[in-house]
Formats: structure tokens, sequence, C-alpha cells
């Protein structure tokens, strides 16, 4: 939630369990916000205000406009980060790093690396137990999605296997899922991962 002073404009969603993490809009496009103090609240709020919080969102994206919302009486702020805009940097920062592959809820021992590429590219590669690599591709990163989601590209480099990969941010968790398929083959596979962040 991103406080204004005399308004809230809401950004996500927050489960109760696990994690936190969500991307925040801040300020208008262009220069005018640029280098600006933004305080954002993790809010506490009733089912009815949540609800109200999700439809000014459908709302507000069909019209394009977001004058937000009033302050609900009965929220609660939970915790409060003050922020400066920097237009340099790249928002999806975050998610640069090592994660470890698993599949159908089991860890396969691949090891996905994520290099950014400011300021919303990704280089990726994955290699298997051993260190050895099996593939390399890259994923382009989509600034007005929310959920943050991005889609990109995958090619194997000991076999046929080259395709496309969508990937989709878990606020709740922050591990990355994955959904591809196999378009170098007639008939490709399609395939679903989860790439968790290695601590």
């Amino acid at each position: 939630m991103v406080d204004t002073g005399t308004h809230y404009h809401p950004q996500a969603h927050l489960g109760r369990a696990g994690s936190w993490q969500a991307t925040s809009t801040l300020g208008r496009s262009g220069d005018f916000d640029a280098n600006r103090e933004f305080v954002i609240h993790i809010l506490a709020v009733t089912q009815d205000v949540s609800n109200a919080f999700e439809q000014y969102l459908k709302d507000a994206g069909k019209q394009g406009k977001w004058p937000g919302v009033p302050k609900p009486p009965d929220g609660r702020v939970l915790s409060t980060l003050r922020v400066v805009r920097d237009d340099s940097a790249s928002p999806f920062g975050f998610m640069e790093g090592v994660y470890d592959e698993w599949s159908k809820g089991v860890a396969t021992g691949g090891m996905i690396s994520m290099k950014l590429n400011p300021p919303d590219h990704f280089a990726t590669e994955a290699t298997n137990r051993t260190g050895k690599t099996e593939w390399t591709g890259s994923i382009k990163m989509d600034i007005s999605s929310n959920p943050t989601q991005g889609k990109g590209t995958y090619s194997y480099s000991a076999k046929a296997d080259s395709g496309e990969h969508r990937l989709m941010v878990d606020a709740a968790t922050g591990d990355l899922r994955i959904e591809g398929k196999n378009t170098s083959q007639p008939g490709g596979k399609s395939f679903q991962t989860v790439w968790k962040r290695r601590t």
C-alpha cells in the first residue's frame, strides 16, 4: 500500500502465511516523481476492504486512472518502509541470483542462474548435479504486469531441444513458477517447474 498522505494506492494482496514479496508502482510515469520519497505500508484489513481494494485495481486498470482510495478506518498498519524512487535502477534486481529447480514437488538437482541485464532482461543458465551446463536462455520481464511476469526462450546445448518459457513470481514465497514448451520438434512437450531461491 503506497501512502500519499490523503489516500492509499493498493498494490498487491499478501497471503497470511509464508514470506511476503510484491512489486509496487511508485508515482507517475516520466520524470515527475523521480528521486521522490514514498511511504509503503503493509496493511491488515477486513475481507470487505480487501475486496474493495481488488475491485479498485480492476477498475483503475481498465480506465488507466489511479486516483487512490480513502484510508479505511479499521485498517491496521503492520509495517512501514520509506523508499526513494530511483529511475536508473531495475525493478527486477531482486530476482537476480541462483535457484534450485523443482518439478512435481521434488528437487531435480538442477541449478538455475539468473543474471540481470538492466533494465528488464535476464540471461539464464541451467547446470546439472555435476555443474555441467544443460541449457542457456533469456527472459524479458514485463514492467506492467502484476503479479511480476516475463517470457523468453531456452536452448539445450547437447540435444535438439529448444523452446519458450514463461515466468511468474509467486508473491507469497518468492519462488519463480515456470511454464514452457518445446517448440523445436513437432508435438513438443509442455512442462511446468518451480525455481526456488538458494539460501
